[in-house]
């Protein structure tokens, strides 16, 4: 925590990297590297979670922050692993950010610290639920309400459907 304190003073985005593995919530079988993860995001020292490999263990804290209104960002990493029996290509889990037109170094780092962020191991994406870039926020009344999502998949074909939900379905 002290250390993502001095970071953010000098203007760093802070976050946990290869934090959870495996395909259960962490909480079951304890926390591995991150244990100071829940205090950090309780305490708003924290920025962003990495999701780094093809399980679903480091997404389950990532979901439970966001379900209790904490504001996290997603954020893909890789290691270069260079031994043969375990070999991904690099990149393969990607970090977007929406950057506007300002394409830097303080950008990058301002869009993860607003949340300005998605993940991705497939396609490049850009979307929009009622107006808002990821990071931004909607929220709808006890009753329920319309949610619009648009979105531009990398062909740049528009996707745009307005979705309802209601009653906890779309």
């Amino acid at each position: 925590t002290d250390l993502f304190r001095k970071a953010r003073a000098q203007g760093a985005a802070t976050g946990y990297v290869h934090a959870f593995g495996g395909d259960t919530d962490p909480l079951e079988g304890g926390l591995g590297g991150a244990k100071a993860f829940p205090v950090d995001v309780a305490l708003g020292t924290v920025d962003a979670l990495e999701w780094s490999a093809a399980s679903r263990g480091s997404l389950v804290p990532l979901f439970h922050a966001w379900n209790n209104d904490f504001a996290v960002a997603p954020v893909g990493g890789e290691d270069a692993l260079a031994n043969m029996q375990d070999h991904r290509p690099v990149g393969i889990i990607r970090t977007f950010a929406h950057l506007g037109g300002d394409f830097s170094a303080e950008a990058w780092v301002r869009a993860i610290r607003q949340g300005h962020t998605y993940l991705s191991s497939g396609p490049v994406v850009e979307f929009r639920v009622n107006g808002q870039i990821p990071g931004g926020s909607v929220s709808l009344p006890a009753a329920g309400g319309e949610v619009t999502i648009e979105g531009e998949v990398s062909t740049l074909t528009p996707l745009r459907k307005a979705l309802i939900y209601r009653d906890g379905k779309i």
